[in-house]
């Protein structure tokens, strides 16, 4: 359970930094220049959240590989074989996007992900519990951040991204939620 509060204590830490990133680099600034047109802007939130995105999926994809290494739990693998299969997918369709529009591409996740990677050194049912638990969380953490995204994006583009991603992540919490039923009982 202490595991679970320190992840959720993360989480909101990272959405409080996130939002305040957001605020200090306002909207409708213009990355690459003034050659590009008001349908191709590109604002703090937008780099922001593609950033994110293509660190999280990194970080599920990593996640997903130390899982099918360490369980033999059924829904445990189940969640571990799908975020590697969509955040695959995910990560090559965001990095097309930063390329479009001329936004760094991380390529590794983030130092808090990369902790909580670290802190999965569990094997059994420890590493099930804790893994499936930071899935929930990872999961709710990134549905906020997607709908603001969609909300409060300047790029159409980053912003069509960040909806199209939303059923799959809710699909995601929902096989996290799962996974951590079936291994806390």
């Amino acid at each position: 359970m202490k595991r679970l509060a320190v992840v959720a204590a993360t989480s909101a830490l990272a959405m409080a930094l996130a939002a305040g990133g957001t605020v200090a680099q306002g909207h409708g600034q213009v990355s690459g220049g003034d050659h590009r047109s008001h349908d191709e802007q590109v604002c703090g939130l937008d780099k922001q959240w593609l950033q994110s995105s293509i660190q999280g999926d990194r970080f599920e994809i990593q996640g997903g590989q130390l899982a099918l290494s360490k369980t033999s739990a059924p829904k445990v693998q189940k969640l571990a074989h799908t975020l590697i299969d969509d955040h695959t997918q995910s990560l090559s369709d965001a990095i097309d996007l930063a390329h479009k529009y001329d936004i760094e591409v991380p390529d590794s996740p983030s130092p808090v992900q990369q902790w909580i990677l670290g802190d999965l050194a569990k094997s059994g049912r420890d590493f099930d519990q804790a893994y499936s638990s930071v899935e929930v969380a990872d999961h709710v953490q990134d549905i906020s951040e997607a709908q603001e995204e969609v909300q409060d994006g300047c790029n159409q583009d980053i912003r069509d991204e960040a909806k199209n991603e939303i059923p799959t992540l809710q699909y995601h919490l929902q096989l996290a939620e799962e996974a951590l039923a079936s291994v806390s009982s």
